[in-house]
């Protein structure tokens, strides 16, 4: 492995869990202040649809795997 495909990994490594960590943290942040009159309440249910409905594993891999691929595309 090269210095320059480990820097590669660790962008994609930040680009998969990026999104998804910023959107729970956004929500944890926003169930976790106190409620004022007319906000709006947060969505319990399409938190924890998000949150535990999410196969990381399974994630990961494919986006390994596409990333693969797209660098080895005469490969294919």
């Amino acid at each position: 492995m090269t210095a320059s495909e480990i820097t590669d990994r660790l962008e994609l490594y930040n680009d998969i869990r990026y999104t998804r960590a910023t959107k729970i943290q956004s929500f944890s942040r926003l169930v976790g202040k106190d409620l004022k009159l007319g906000d709006a309440k947060p969505n319990m249910w399409e938190f924890q649809n998000y949150n535990f409905g999410h196969d990381e594993w399974h994630n990961s891999t494919q986006r390994f795997r596409e990333w693969t691929w797209k660098r080895n595309q005469s490969a294919y």
